[in-house]
């Protein structure tokens, strides 16, 4: 078992290693108490390449399901490629 703030920080790669960023939270499912998905704040590089417009005043995150989680050591790798991120993407300010 993992410690949710355990996770933040972590860098997220693709399963092409892409590096597309770090973990900043995780949201849970209160109905089993079970982790659904991971935030994510995007790199530069990642915001530019997803061809993303970046907000003034605050990051671009995605919330990346769990079920693209390949393996959790760090970095978290994916099993999908960069290419399949774009689906995926949506800018959230901080909450």
């Amino acid at each position: 078992m993992v410690n949710a703030l355990a996770l933040n920080g972590k860098k997220v790669v693709t399963s092409d290693s892409y590096v597309l960023g770090e973990v900043e939270g995780v949201e849970v499912d209160t109905e089993n108490w079970a982790v659904t998905t991971l935030r994510v704040t995007l790199t530069k590089q990642a915001v530019q390449d997803l061809k993303l417009e970046p907000p003034i005043l605050w990051d671009v995150v995605i919330s990346l399901p769990t079920k693209y989680i390949q393996t959790y050591s760090d970095p978290i790798t994916l099993n999908i490629p960069f290419t399949e991120i774009t689906n995926l993407t949506k800018t959230k300010p901080p909450t």
